[in-house]
């Protein structure tokens, strides 16, 4: 590959380093078991959590006098001018937004009328995951107010912007389809350490190398900076720990009824929403 090729793709893998390695540790240090007992009380942040997300705030900081930078050595146009690199971020893309959804969906589908055990109750687990990390994404898009690659504006970051009508161009940071897909790996990875099949340990891996792929896409189609990427990465596999340690329906459970009672699905507008409700107590 020609050097020009590798030094965007190693810088973005860079810029993600600190946020995933740490959150990776973190799950092989203290995995979570659905089947501890299920009104115990969990910490809302644990004490590694809160160095990995300090870790991927001072990335953050670092990241920011470079954005423009890296953004400038994935738009070139020996990147921009390959058909495979464009399909692969489109699909890459989709991981991040419908996808994590119809994954969850699927899984409930099976759990209900395949009669797959569990299944059900991880569809469940995986969409409220998802849908967690969107919401927080949301709030955090905005208050930063950021300005999105190619928007020219006097400042790129603006408390509370990201609330105002007309607010498309002012989204950008944390990136919602990078929350998304660590969000989908991270509960993916939980669901597969409670089965026995042998493909289960090749879960992980694979699950997070589709998820930096997200975040690497999205820098590709200018969507985003590369300082956008991990507080969203933290986010999303935060999202689905506190899911995950706060389940009430272990992964063994038959009980795909109470599962599918946790998450609904409503037609809204042109389209559909998906609903949930979290339990979280602050001690």
């Amino acid at each position: 590959m020609p050097q020009m090729h590798r030094r965007p793709l190693r810088s973005v893998f860079v810029a993600l380093g600190w946020a995933v390695g740490a959150a990776a540790s973190a799950s092989a240090q203290s995995p979570v078991s659905a089947d501890s007992t299920p009104h115990a009380r969990h910490p809302l942040i644990t004490r590694h959590q809160a160095r990995v997300g300090a870790y991927a705030t001072l990335a953050t900081v670092v990241l920011v006098p470079f954005d423009r930078r890296l953004l400038a050595q994935m738009q070139s146009p020996r990147l921009q001018g390959k058909d495979d690199f464009q399909t692969a971020a489109n699909r890459l893309s989709f991981m991040g937004g419908p996808g994590p959804f119809l994954v969850g969906a699927a899984l409930m589908v099976l759990g209900r009328f395949g009669e797959i055990d569990g299944a059900a109750a991880a569809g469940s687990r995986v969409t409220k995951s998802v849908l967690l990390a969107a919401t927080i994404t949301g709030i955090g898009k905005g208050i930063a107010g950021r300005a999105l690659p190619g928007v020219e504006t006097e400042h790129p970051f603006s408390f509370g912007r990201g609330f105002h009508e007309g607010n498309g161009p002012f989204v950008a940071f944390p990136s919602g389809h990078t929350a998304a897909a660590f969000a989908l790996a991270t509960a993916l990875t939980a669901e597969a350490g409670h089965s026995s099949y042998r493909w289960s340990p090749l879960v992980r891996p694979a699950a997070f190398a589709v998820a930096t792929g997200v975040a690497i896409a999205r820098v590709y189609q200018q969507t985003h900076w590369v300082s956008d990427l991990p507080l969203a990465a933290v986010i999303g596999m935060w999202s689905a720990s506190a899911v995950e340690s706060r389940s009430k329906t272990p992964a063994s459970s038959k009980d795909s009824d109470r599962a599918l009672t946790d998450v609904s699905v409503v037609p809204y507008k042109r389209g559909i929403m998906v609903e949930s409700s979290f339990s979280f107590s602050v001690r």
